[in-house]
């Protein structure tokens, strides 16, 4: 009896949050052949999805766009077009942020961050414990990235100018934009703490000729980049292991992303987390660009520190 009411409740939360999709149409078959419609807004994108497990409506409140993706894993939705799908949900990604109660509009409850909120303060975040956490992803073989990140073994995703582009084509225009965003030149010096494989590092140092400084942490990531090194020689840059993480210590870093930005005379400028989306005023979180600007201005940022927003450093013991 309280299962399907939760059920009902976990079905209407996810249909009021996707009837706030606005661009598109998505087409939502549901158990029992009824059908929703959402979206409207021109239909250059179509996608549909059926539901074959009410299970995956509890995912959705629970755990928003992590709980959808897990729940395709589980088979509980399928669709004919993924890709088609997974567009639909990045042109509305508002969607998995407002899966809320709306009946009081002024005390919205948002079940994913309450959720993500509750299981932060309570989880334990010390050298010792993170050991484990800290070891695994890391010393993963460079093949195993290599199958699904692309030649250049990069974490972040790519971006994509034209739809023809190949991975790897991608990566090197995210490259492009971000020199383009920091307006890298000769005169800069750029830190990459937790640089991977080094590959953004070598793209600025060569084409920028900027000075760049890269730390990894990752014991096989230090030795298969210093294997390159001595294969391809005129390394254009430094590349250390920070095995004890001391310089991560040194600048007091909390997560990652974690964003520094040093005034021309070697004061710390601006610290804190990067630009949600600079070219969205009503973001109003165009603090990197904003750090960046007043820098080369000379003038100090305000602010001049926000609270870093991403995976936290895992500590060694």
């Amino acid at each position: 009896m309280f299962e399907d009411a939760f059920s009902k409740i976990y079905r209407q939360l996810v249909l009021d949050a996707f009837s706030r999709g606005k661009y598109g149409e998505l087409r939502m078959m549901m158990p029992g052949s009824a059908c929703r419609l959402f979206g409207g807004l021109g239909k250059e994108l179509e996608a549909k999805l059926t539901i074959k497990d009410e299970n995956f409506y509890r995912r959705s409140v629970f755990y928003g766009a992590l709980g959808f993706a897990e729940s395709y894993l589980h088979q509980e939705w399928k669709t004919d077009d993924l890709t088609h799908a997974i567009a639909w949900c990045i042109l509305n990604r508002e969607v998995f942020s407002t899966i809320a109660t709306q009946k009081h509009q002024r005390r919205k409850i948002d079940f994913l961050k309450s959720l993500t909120q509750w299981k932060y303060h309570l989880r334990v975040n010390n050298k010792k414990k993170n050991r484990e956490q800290l070891q695994d992803p890391y010393q993963l073989g460079s093949n195993f990235f290599k199958a699904w990140l692309g030649p250049s073994m990069t974490y972040s995703a790519a971006s994509y100018t034209v739809p023809q582009q190949t991975l790897e084509e991608a990566q090197e225009a995210k490259w492009e934009q971000l020199c383009q965003k920091l307006r890298l030149g000769s005169h800069d010096y750029l830190l990459d703490l937790g640089c991977g494989w080094g590959e953004f590092a070598i793209y600025a140092a060569k084409k920028y000729q900027c000075r760049v400084q890269a730390v990894t942490i990752s014991e096989e990531q230090f030795r298969e980049t210093a294997l390159r090194v001595e294969q391809e020689g005129d390394w254009p840059l430094p590349y250390l292991r920070d095995e004890d993480q001391s310089v991560a210590a040194a600048f007091g870093a909390k997560t990652t992303p974690d964003v520094f930005v040093v005034a021309r005379d070697g004061t710390l400028a601006y610290r804190g987390a990067p630009d949600a989306d600079y070219q969205d005023p009503a973001q109003g979180a165009a603090w990197l660009r904003g750090a960046v600007d007043a820098v080369l201005a000379d003038r100090r940022p305000d602010p001049a520190e926000t609270e870093p927003v991403g995976c936290s450093v895992k500590w060694k013991a």
